[in-house]
């Protein structure tokens, strides 16, 4: 398979995740990853994937690897952060997210994953900590909107 093939792939399976065929398109990112074994963008579509299918052990699997080939991959570690919170390796989550933090600090949906992950764990504090700094960092005024709405459900928990 060519190159240009490949990118033909790519984007076909990008339609289709942005389609919400997720089973037609985690078909086309495994065949991607049979040709290219590190296309990350293939690697975080797949576990991307798997954290909608609820397949929390084969995702932490598939974001471990994309970690260490990646390993200042931002998205990779939200990745692996979301798959390990649900699986309930708390700690390991809370550090995979802020690495993803560490990596990129503009990078608002991982503030917004670390308050989810802390939300969870019933953590409020925590929580609201990260979701006000990510809220600083909030451009588009869709997100913003999304993180005004989980700090007032913060706020009415801890009743202010």
């Amino acid at each position: 398979m060519n190159t240009d093939e490949l990118k033909i792939m790519i984007d076909d399976a990008y339609r289709l995740l942005n389609s919400g065929d997720l089973d037609s398109a985690f078909t086309l990112y495994n065949k991607i990853i049979a040709v290219d074994a590190g296309n990350l963008a293939a690697l975080n579509s797949i576990g991307f994937i798997l954290y909608f299918r609820n397949e929390f052990a084969q995702g932490i699997e598939i974001c471990r690897k994309t970690v260490e080939l990646y390993p200042d991959n931002a998205y990779a570690r939200k990745g692996l952060a979301m798959h390990l919170a649900k699986a309930g390796f708390f700690d390991e989550a809370v550090m995979s997210m802020k690495k993803a933090i560490e990596i990129r600090d503009d990078f608002v949906d991982a503030y917004h994953d670390l308050a989810y992950i802390y939300y969870e764990a019933s953590c409020f504090e925590d929580a609201k900590k990260y979701l006000l700094e990510g809220l600083a960092k909030v451009k588009d005024q869709r997100y913003k909107a999304l993180f005004e709405k989980f700090l007032n459900k913060l706020n009415q928990i801890s009743g202010e």
